[in-house]
């Protein structure tokens, strides 16, 4: 991912002129594809956590996840970058950066909570040592 989100970064432009001429969308666009760039290793485990909530037929979980990142986050992180920060388009840009980064985090916190009882937890615990 961190190779793709180089490659995203050079190519934002070239890519973006595929589809229009117009300097202003192109200009949009690269700014979008840019910060996309950076939060693409953020989804790749995002995903992974979805996948693990639906091994454990907890599919649910993934359900409110998507609706929270998806619909709630872009459109409160958004207006408030927008609007707070007058921010223009880049704030919406942003804003998807920050609900996909904070819904992964919640994610995180669920799968700890959910793993804890049906596989002892995410982290290797070391036992405690044996006094005496």
């Amino acid at each position: 991912m961190l190779v793709a989100s180089v490659i995203l970064w050079f190519a934002a432009g070239p890519a973006m002129a595929v589809f229009t001429e117009d300097a202003r969308v192109i200009e949009i666009g690269k700014s979008y594809l840019h910060v996309d760039g950076f939060i693409l290793p953020i989804y790749v485990m995002l995903f992974a956590i979805n996948s693990v909530f639906q091994a454990f037929k907890r599919p649910i979980y993934t359900l409110w996840i998507g609706i929270y990142r998806q619909g709630i986050g872009v459109a409160l992180f958004g207006w408030i970058y927008v609007t707070m920060f007058d921010l223009g388009y880049f704030g919406v840009w942003i804003g998807i950066a920050t609900a996909v980064t904070t819904g992964f985090l919640l994610s995180l916190v669920l799968l700890e909570r959910l793993a804890g009882p049906l596989i002892g937890g995410l982290f290797l615990r070391r036992p405690a040592p044996v006094a005496g």
